[in-house]
């Protein structure tokens, strides 16, 4: 899977052409907004897991059209299976430079993976 950093010139600007869609369908989702309710009754985000377990059940073309894109082929003929899936979207949960452009679209991932829940996924209001 290529890291948005890799990706130069007009190719660039066709993996953003083909990323807005699927990323604004998610980003539309109300689910996936919401934020959490900790103990302490404070709003917090949602791990970048859950966030990933809500697109997968609900938007499995967007997540395919995500992986498709970013493996540089097109939808139709993209296949991963059940081994690469997971590895797959670890790796795009964790390329720094896709989380910030998801949070540019309005999805606010938080660190998953880091190892401290609060520290990582607390929303501050504004």
């Amino acid at each position: 899977m290529r890291k948005l950093s890799e990706i130069k010139n007009e190719d660039a600007l066709d993996v953003i052409a083909e990323l807005l869609d699927p990323i604004a369908e998610l980003s539309k989702d109300k689910e996936i907004m919401k934020p959490n309710i900790d103990e302490q009754g404070k709003k917090v985000r949602k791990s970048k897991l859950e966030i990933a377990q809500i697109a997968i059940k609900r938007h499995k073309g967007a997540v395919m059209k995500i992986l498709a894109t970013l493996d540089g082929e097109p939808l139709e003929t993209y296949s991963v299976n059940l081994i690469q899936l997971p590895l797959k979207l670890y790796e795009l949960l964790n390329d720094e430079d896709m989380v910030a452009f998801f949070q540019s679209q309005g999805l606010n991932l938080s660190d998953a993976f880091s190892g401290s829940v609060t520290e990582s996924t607390e929303v501050t209001e504004e």
